[in-house]
């Protein structure tokens, strides 16, 4: 990008009003390195140190290898002079800890050493050194390799940066992926579902012509009622199939006790079929206004995040209840699950898109997914985590009564304009 002043003014006349120009990039290697200094000799330590600061380098100087460690573990450094002969803990043994810390791992260390042996060199590199400096130490080679360490980890930051950015931007393609193929399902599974339901209804309704039939014998009249059964239990699954393919915006009065035992119904297989102990207490006659299909898909996600949540325990357990507070015009759906819960890494940023602590095919799209649908909708979505050990994790739909859904009213003005 140009920076001559008047060119980006003739670019921003012609850009559409309130569009401003990205910034400058920022050059990595403009900013003051950081060096941390290791040396138990007074003099030693204080020279390195003057030398740095003369050219610009904020200096961190220590003389015991452990106080470095601990420093070097809460602020970012860019390059570590370290004293090869030191008591209590050499600089080959703080060498070692900083290489197994993955916060630390990447920093260059340059040794400083007396020595000049070409073993203790190789040995110094071997374990994760980068350079060796010999005392005493010469002005102008202190500063040219300190700038040459940290380039290098300049360098080694920027193409981090490079790897996590293409990793997200391949995460956001397989998730536009992923979308495409919902469309394509949720649009072939209403088409299926629309197909299949009217010779349903019909057999359906066939059954209980025959079974007022007076020629229709007991044992006839019993497999009737079984096969009425089939037809009413596929009619409920085609409704529950329905209810998330509906793509339709348009508010309606949805009783969230019917909506839930419809999405049980979709999923009782993978509840029997993975042996999870389901149990559901549906409390409250309030109805919520909103789009179902969007609730459903919320509700549905937070089912199937409980399902893989308990794939690892050995007697998993499933509590679904839906409640009402009337104190507070509030209807709300609990799920819970005696899962391993949430790992505290990922606590503070479990509903942020790509979080997750599961490996592929997981994106970590599903909770932001339901807390988005839910908060568009005039809801909340909370984590309560587990109050003790062996108890449940709870996720909890908060929703506002129909006649105080704050969100209806901006639904309606957006449809009617």
């Amino acid at each position: 990008m140009s920076s001559d002043p008047s060119m980006q003014e003739a670019i921003l006349e012609q850009a559409p009003e309130g569009m401003q120009l990205p910034p400058e990039p920022e050059n990595p290697f403009s900013r003051k390195p950081r060096v941390v200094i290791v040396d138990d000799q007074k003099d030693s330590r204080r020279f390195a140190e003057i030398c740095l600061k003369s050219d610009k380098i904020e200096c961190f100087p220590f003389e015991k290898g452990q106080d470095a460690i601990d420093f070097l573990g809460e602020e970012q450094i860019d390059v570590i002079l370290l004293d090869v002969m030191m008591p209590e803990m050499d600089g080959y043994e703080v060498c070692r800890r900083l290489k197994q810390n993955p916060a630390t791992q990447d920093i260059p260390i340059l040794f400083l050493s007396a020595k000049y042996e070409f073993e203790d060199k190789v040995y110094g590199l071997k374990i994760g050194g980068h350079d060796f400096l010999t005392k005493p130490i010469n002005m102008q080679e202190l500063k040219a390799r300190t700038h040459a360490a940290f380039r290098v980890k300049v360098l080694q930051d920027e193409l981090k940066k490079k790897i996590d950015l293409q990793k997200t931007i391949n995460q956001i393609q397989q998730n536009h992926l992923n979308d495409y193929w919902r469309i394509i399902f949720e649009q072939l599974a209403a088409s299926l579902a629309h197909e299949l339901n009217n010779p349903l209804a019909a057999a359906l309704g066939s059954t209980q012509m025959l079974k007022q039939q007076e020629w229709v014998d007991e044992d006839s009249l019993n497999q009737l009622e079984k096969i009425g059964a089939s037809l009413k239990t596929a009619s409920q699954k085609l409704r529950s199939l329905l209810l998330i393919a509906h793509a339709s915006q348009r508010p309606k009065k949805v009783a969230l006790s019917r909506l839930v035992e419809d999405l049980v119904t979709l999923v009782n297989y993978q509840i029997v079929s993975n042996k999870i102990d389901l149990e559901i207490k549906l409390e409250g006659e309030s109805h919520w206004e909103g789009g179902p299909g969007q609730l459903a898909r919320a509700v549905m996600a937070l089912l199937n995040n409980a399902m893989e949540a308990v794939s690892s325990v050995s007697n998993p357990k499933i509590f679904i209840q839906t409640g009402e507070n009337v104190d507070e015009r509030q209807l709300w759906i609990s799920i819970s699950d005696n899962g391993p819960g949430v790992p505290e890494s990922i606590q503070e940023k479990l509903f942020e898109p790509f979080v997750t602590d599961k490996g592929p095919p997981h994106g970590g799209v599903g909770l932001p997914l339901a807390k988005r649908i839910i908060e568009q909708n005039g809801g909340r979505l909370d984590w309560i985590p587990p109050i003790k050990d062996n108890s449940f994790t709870e996720f909890r739909i908060s929703l506002p009564f129909a006649e105080a859904n704050p969100s209806l009213q901006k639904s309606h003005e957006a449809s009617t304009r």
